[in-house]
């Protein structure tokens, strides 16, 4: 597949997705497609699991409610 056509309309943005406000500021600039590939570093889950699991679950509900508010 031939991805160069795409490559102007792609941006990458790296942040927090604990962040609601940044991840709610980028959904109302319009946003077709959304590849969620938060994580955090495996040693962070064998030191403080109960950290890594909020992450995990308010970083995926802002996500989601930051496209539901878009």
């Amino acid at each position: 597949m031939n991805t160069d056509r795409y490559k102007k309309n792609f941006q990458l943005v790296v942040g927090d997705v604990r962040d609601f406000t940044l991840l709610s500021d980028i959904m109302k600039k319009g946003v077709d497609v959304v590849f969620n590939q938060m994580a955090t570093k495996e040693t962070n889950y064998e030191k403080d699991p109960v950290e890594d699991s909020h992450i995990n679950s308010a970083g995926t509900l802002n996500l989601l409610l930051a496209m539901k508010e878009a």
